[in-house]
């Protein structure tokens, strides 16, 4: 019977030696087949992040495109304070800033409010991910007027200790 057992299994190891020896092995492809060009994007890591305040802005202002300002002290928001409402303000002076930073986005958009959907983060690097909604479609005929909203900007808080690096650049993106 032990040799029966043992003649089986040389047998067996005889037929599958060739197909353990092939040089060329069957790709490996997770997620999609084989010699697809499927990109697969990987999740871009974000910053711990909160709105604190959406708003117009106080003071209209002589910029003709989006604006972008982080500040990881008070006395670097200090720059662009005056451009928020009072309201505003103090949930700006209400921040600790040894926790956390504030990253302020202005919009040049007189007619559209923009909310913020993301910010992305790399070493040195934060990205401001923001969508504005489409614009009135009026189906080819006359649009009704609509009354500018202004500048307006959104407020955030960024938690310190989920940045890789010191912010040295800012970008803000668009996204529809």
């Amino acid at each position: 019977m032990l040799c029966r057992l043992a003649l089986a299994l040389a047998c067996g190891l005889a037929l599958a030696a060739p197909s353990l020896a092939d040089d060329n092995p069957p790709p490996i492809c997770p997620g999609f087949p084989c010699g697809s060009s499927t990109h697969v994007a990987l999740p871009r890591p974000q910053a711990e992040w909160r709105l604190l305040a959406s708003s117009g802005v106080r003071i209209t202002p002589t910029w003709r495109t989006n604006r972008i300002r982080y500040a990881s002290t008070l006395a670097q928001a200090r720059r662009w304070e005056p451009f928020l409402q009072p309201r505003d303000r103090t949930v700006l002076h209400a921040v600790d800033f040894s926790v956390y930073g504030v990253l302020v986005i202005f919009s040049a958009d007189l007619t559209r409010r923009f909310t913020t959907q993301a910010v992305y983060l790399e070493p040195g690097v934060l990205t401001a991910s923001i969508q504005f909604p489409p614009p009135i479609d009026c189906g080819g005929g006359p649009c009704p007027f609509i009354p500018p909203v202004g500048a307006g900007y959104d407020l955030i808080r960024i938690g310190k200790g989920s940045l890789p690096a010191p912010v040295q650049r800012l970008y803000i993106t668009e996204t529809s």
